[in-house]
């Protein structure tokens, strides 16, 4: 009996049917298999593009916000500073002289105050701030820096609304004597000794979180940029030459004409941030100091 099964599955291997049907269902498998493969292989392109976007529309974000500061500095803020600095500093002169008991000779200071009001700024952080935070696989550096352009941006705009105030403050008040209006736009002492620095501050202020905006936001475009550079030599490996290319902001004419602000001045928040240092650069130094032994 044991010989009829035998000799009938046998016969069943050999039949030209179940070549067929063993021949079809492997070639559905590996065929489903095969697409499923196409399919995982596509999707993890169209992944490996999106991350690219989302990259270069996070670094066009960075340099629409710089670009935006960068040109109030040049066409608004700096020539104001640059303004209020020359009467503070010719007042101090003045004062100065009066206190040595020089001799005038009829010499008057004239104040010119420049009570211009200026807009507060509308710029698309809350968009930068969904790429950065949900969007980019990005170091504690530029979280970092991306708070710190929120904290400056909205700084900023307060300090512009409060001048626009005491601007209308000064123009409701008037007719102001010299002295007067010397000590409210400059913070000049009063005769009894009284001091109204708010003008002075809010003027400070607002240089110095312009400056920061200016930073902040160019600082983030470099780390997002080095970012990039990254994922792009890790994306090439998959895509090949179809990667798509890394946008780059380039900022020479603006640092020739003296609009961005000194690094230096941001050193102590920059070297709260420790680099990890790469695998290779790690064996490349662990190199260098035993061949110099």
């Amino acid at each position: 009996m044991q010989h009829e099964y035998i000799d009938l599955f046998s016969e069943l291997l050999n039949s030209p049917t179940f070549s067929t049907l063993v021949a079809g269902a492997f070639g559905a498998l590996f065929g489903a298999w095969g697409a499923q493969i196409a399919i995982a292989r596509n999707q993890k392109k169209q992944i490996f593009y999106s991350d690219i976007r989302n990259t270069n529309a996070a670094l066009a974000i960075c340099f629409s916000i710089s670009n935006t500061y960068v040109t109030i500095k040049k066409q608004n803020v700096l020539p104001m500073w640059n303004n209020y600095s020359s009467l503070q500093n010719s007042f101090a002169e003045l004062q100065s002289k009066i206190e040595n008991g020089e001799n005038l000779g009829g010499l008057i200071f004239e104040l010119k105050a420049d009570l211009e009001a200026l807009n507060a700024v509308k710029t698309p952080i809350d968009i930068l701030e969904k790429y950065v935070f949900d969007n980019l696989l990005l170091g504690g550096r530029a979280l970092a820096a991306t708070i710190q352009l929120r904290t400056s941006i909205e700084n900023y705009n307060y300090l512009i609304n409060y001048r626009n105030e005491l601007i209308s403050e000064i123009r409701n008040t008037r007719p102001h004597t010299p002295e007067e209006l010397s000590c409210l736009y400059l913070g000049a002492p009063a005769k009894n000794g009284d001091l109204d620095l708010r003008y002075k501050s809010t003027m400070e202020g607002i240089n110095a979180y312009l400056n920061d905006c200016i930073f902040f936001s160019q600082f983030l475009e470099k780390e997002i940029s080095a970012y990039g550079k990254r994922l792009r030599k890790f994306r090439f490996n998959f895509l090949g030459r179809r990667t798509p290319k890394i946008d780059k902001a380039d900022w020479s004419q603006a640092k020739e004409e003296g609009l961005l602000p000194d690094p230096e001045n941001y050193k102590s928040w920059t070297q709260g941030f420790k680099e990890h240092e790469s695998l290779m650069s790690k064996l490349k130094t662990k190199l260098s100091r035993n061949s110099n032994k």
